[in-house]
């Protein structure tokens, strides 16, 4: 934990920067910084986005292992693979993200008991 140098609040130590006045440990202020409370919500809803359905509908869909019942496709979700966490971030900060990398795998979904599935029908991961 550090105090911020112009306005003395406690800051968590994985912030690089005050949350109160944008000033960063050093004390140096950031001029850009606002609030969330001065700035105006935007014209346009943000929307999320919605997951791409799978490339592979001819194939049919898994039936759990659990409950022996069809699973419901959730489509392409886009599922992070690799790089490094905890520790690795402080020494060697974006670094640690080389390897990196986002996969799409395909989602299915238990009606029953609500149990999740990842298949990768297009063949887009790499073999081990």
């Amino acid at each position: 934990m550090w105090e911020c140098k112009k306005c003395h609040e406690k800051v968590e130590d994985d912030f690089e920067a005050c949350w109160n006045c944008g000033t960063s440990i050093e004390g140096i202020e950031d001029p850009s910084f606002r609030k969330a409370d001065d700035i105006s919500p935007p014209e346009q809803p943000i929307v999320a986005e919605t997951p791409k359905k799978s490339r592979s509908s001819a194939i049919k869909s898994p039936s759990c292992v659990a409950c022996n019942v069809n699973m419901e496709s959730l489509g392409q979700l886009p599922i992070r693979m690799g790089g490094s966490s905890g520790g690795w971030h402080l020494l060697l900060g974006e670094l640690a993200d080389v390897s990196e990398d986002v996969r799409p795998l395909d989602a299915y979904r238990c009606p029953q008991c609500a149990r999740l599935e990842f298949y990768d029908h297009d063949f887009s991961l790499p073999n081990a």
